[in-house]
């Protein structure tokens, strides 16, 4: 079974609001993924992660939805007890992606998901094109080749994710996304390079240069 997660319990805190909820081209902004991951087809459940029982009230589309918790990390957590709750088995495959990620596409849906039916887990990301310095109590170079900026989709065989959390749990382990959590644990996860497209809104700016992307029709060219 295949199922997706996607987490829109975000409080916005740099954003100055839950910028998963802007209304930008006539919809919201969590809308975007959330249309893309129905209209694979290949996904048996999908569940929202939402900030609070009220936003229930603001969905209109015929998803599961579930209250998260005050970080990233904390929703991922509660929607893996969840799905295990509910039916959800070791070998099935999970899904996780950010409702402020407005540009997935179902190539990059296909593509991480072979990765991870392969591998356990995989992520999407991209290499860096930029100079990349460590700035610790010492400032170092590191090499640029070598650095992955991770992003999501990332897709877990759902045994592998619920060890992971429950290992973070007991360690006291925090982390800003979920393929730290089987690393730890000596899973090298395949790394899936991305579509440059693929931005997250944290800020202000970015959601102007979203809308400006909307604009100009890069939505539609995106497969």
């Amino acid at each position: 079974m295949n199922i997706a997660v996607l987490l829109a319990a975000g409080n916005g805190e740099r954003f100055g609001g839950y910028k998963q909820f802007e209304r930008i081209g006539g919809r919201m902004v969590y809308t975007y993924p959330l249309s893309v991951l129905q209209e694979t087809g290949i996904f048996q459940r999908i569940v929202l992660v939402l900030p609070s029982e009220k936003h229930f009230e603001l969905i209109e589309e015929s998803v599961e939805k579930i209250v998260g918790g005050s970080t990233r990390q904390e929703s991922s957590r509660i929607a893996t007890e969840y799905l295990q709750k509910t039916g959800v088995v070791e070998e099935d495959l999970v899904l996780i992606h950010d409702a402020v990620r407005p540009f997935l596409t179902r190539e990059g849906i296909f593509r991480v998901l072979d990765a991870a039916e392969k591998n356990g887990a995989a992520t999407v990301g991209r290499y860096s094109t930029d100079t990349v310095y460590f700035a610790g109590e010492t400032i170092t170079l590191l090499n640029r080749e070598k650095v992955f900026l991770a992003e999501t989709p990332q897709v877990f065989r759902f045994g592998l994710l619920k060890k992971g959390h429950e290992a973070a749990v007991r360690d006291g382990y925090r982390t800003t996304d979920d393929i730290s959590l089987v690393l730890r644990m000596g899973v090298k996860p395949q790394l899936v390079v991305s579509d440059w497209f693929n931005m997250k809104i944290t800020t202000r700016r970015d959601l102007e240069l979203f809308k400006l992307l909307l604009k100009n029709g890069i939505r539609s060219k995106l497969q």
